[in-house]
């Protein structure tokens, strides 16, 4: 190990697994390299197949927001490591900065299980410094992760206890969760789930059956049926009279109206005999008119205009087109 003053061009980033900011944000962390300079080293290895280059492990939130700040050389802690210690030393130092949800853990454990496929579990948990079921509750949170789709993956929830409590129950109702907790924006604590496990109800039976009772008495069949808290059955309860909940903002589909309906008789009989193009661009210019006599006249006149406005080379080179 030994320190150096690296030139940002001799710097290249790792990969990162983290999926959530560190608490301090870019702002504060960028106001402070501009006053002090960077003063946590990066932690690098040369890297293992560009000669002089190094790998960034630790700092790499450092690293982009220095050479915003205008830094040219950067000061790093230079390791000799291969890629599985780089790997759990991220991972430690990560963790040691601010520490890593289950999600997190498991991606991470993932990764490495991936990148190095000849390590059983057993050899990467002893490694780790952990139990096999302590990789294995990790890795059950990350495969849940991945498996749900991208857009509701910040409405998991962060804790492990609360992931493996999740997985408890169905898919079906693994999503109405979900769906739930976008309304919130709030993810489901472990004890929150456990309560709703033993819920008698959902949510939509309790608020359709007694939707005319008064919100004290819907609120606590809410908290009894259906296992929320009182904050979260008081917001359900807001957005169901707001018509926010999902199942209440569902678009209905288009219905195709039928052949008789006034208007598509209408613009069938006009079809007939005008290009629909023109009909369009009358329609969007000058509005759409009730009867087939005054549409007639507006696209007589349109077409007459047209023509006349139009110079004799032009409308030989229509001609042209038109006889092929």
């Amino acid at each position: 190990m030994r320190k150096a003053e690296i030139a940002y061009t001799k710097l290249v980033l790792a990969e990162d697994i983290r999926i959530s900011a560190d608490a301090v944000s870019d702002e504060e962390l960028l106001t402070s390299i501009q006053e002090y300079g960077i003063r946590t080293d990066l932690l690098v290895r040369p890297h293992p197949i560009q000669p002089e280059m190094f790998e960034i492990w630790d700092g790499r939130r450092r690293f982009r927001l220095g050479q915003i700040a205008g830094v040219v050389m950067f000061p790093c802690e230079i390791r000799e490591m291969d890629d599985l210690e780089a790997y759990l030393m991220a991972f430690v130092l990560n963790n040691q900065r601010q520490e890593m949800s289950s999600i997190e853990e498991g991606l991470w454990i993932l990764k490495m299980m991936e990148r190095f496929p000849r390590m059983n579990q057993g050899e990467l948990a002893r490694k780790m410094g952990h139990s096999d079921s302590w990789l294995s509750r990790r890795i059950a949170a990350a495969a849940q992760y991945r498996a749900t789709p991208k857009d509701q993956r910040t409405f998991l929830p962060r804790s492990e206890r609360a992931m493996r409590e999740l997985l408890k129950f169905t898919p079906e109702e693994q999503q109405r969760i979900l769906d739930q907790t976008k309304l919130t924006g709030v993810p489901p604590t472990a004890e929150e789930l456990m309560r709703q496990a033993k819920a008698n109800m959902t949510a939509r039976e309790v608020l359709e059956k007694w939707r005319h009772q008064d919100s004290e008495f819907i609120i606590a069949m809410l908290v009894e049926e259906t296992g929320l808290t009182p904050t979260g059955a008081a917001d359900m309860l807001a957005n169901f009279r707001a018509k926010k909940l999902v199942w209440q903002t569902v678009v209905p589909r288009f219905k195709m109206p039928g052949k008789e309906d006034p208007t598509v008789n209408l613009y069938a009989q006009l079809v007939q005999w005008y290009p629909s193009e023109v009909i369009d661009f009358i329609e969007e210019n000058l509005g759409a008119a009730v009867s087939i006599e005054t549409w007639k006249r507006r696209l007589v006149r349109f077409m007459r205009k047209m023509f006349e406005r139009t110079d004799q080379e032009v409308r030989q080179a229509v001609l042209e087109e038109f006889k092929l």
